[in-house]
Parts: C-alpha cells; structure tokens; sequence
C-alpha cells in the first residue's frame, strides 16, 4: 500500500516523504508498526547513510492526499501549504504570490528557507485523522500535527 510518511530522522521532521508499506506486525489500531520501503534514493538519515527503509508507527502514516488543482486555487499570504521539493512534501506557509509568474514565496520552517514555487509544486495542507482528511488553512494549525 502506498503512503506518506513522517520519518523518525530529524532532517525530515517536517517532511511527509513517499513510500510502501512492505510489512506490519504488532498489535492493530495505534499499537501496529510498519515497515516502510522508500521511493526516492536519495532520502539519507541523520548520520548521512542511505535511508531506503524503516519502521514507523502507525501514527506516522497517511495515505496520499486526494489531488486539489493547485493551479486553479488562489492562495493567500499565511497560508498553509505543503511544498514538493527535494522529492518530499514540506510544510510551509505562503508570504507573498506571485501572480504574474503563478509563483508564490514560500517559508519552509524547520529548513530556515524562503523560497519561490511554482504553483505546480504547491498543495493544501491536509491532516488525515479518524480516517478522513481536513484541509488546514493557517500554519498555526499545522503545529498541532507536529505532536505526534
């Protein structure tokens, strides 16, 4: 099954990166680990080695999120959003668009980094939670997904 995970690394703390579920053992419900097996080679753990696999709880899973056009979406500075970059999505929040070039200046928090994205590379900020998802509009609610 593929998922979006939050990695145990600290480079990825707020980070949602592309994988499989390759196996799951434990009791069910928020008890239950996985083992995961990465997309993307060049994930690398804290220590600089390769991460091509590990295991989560399952409070650090989500399916992917349901597709939103980015492209017809207006976005508004304070947004929350969630940015593909480095082949992981991001939680950031918009400061400025850009309308002209469909660009908007993005802070990336745990990064430090301001940067401009296409709209392309932008989506909702959701939270999957009791087996729905919610859209998230202001990056004072994306903390709360930070406790987990």
């Amino acid at each position: 099954m593929r998922v979006e995970i939050r990695s145990n690394e600290d480079r990825y703390r707020l980070a949602w990166l592309e994988g499989l579920i390759v196996a799951a053992y434990g009791p069910p419900g928020r008890g239950q680990r996985y083992k995961i097996q990465y997309d993307h080679q060049n994930y690398h753990m804290d220590n600089g080695q390769p991460l091509t696999e590990e295991d989560v709880s399952s409070t650090q899973l989500r399916p992917t999120p349901p597709l939103v056009n980015s492209e017809k979406h207006t976005y508004s500075a304070g947004d929350a959003v969630e940015v593909y970059d480095n082949d992981c999505w991001w939680l950031g929040t918009v400061i400025q668009v850009l309308h002209v070039a469909k660009l908007s200046l993005i802070h990336i928090p745990y990064t430090g980094r301001l940067n401009t994205f296409h709209l392309s590379k932008l989506r909702h900020c959701q939270q999957w939670s009791t087996g729905k998802w919610s859209q998230l509009y202001f990056y004072s609610q994306v903390t709360l997904l930070l406790q987990f």
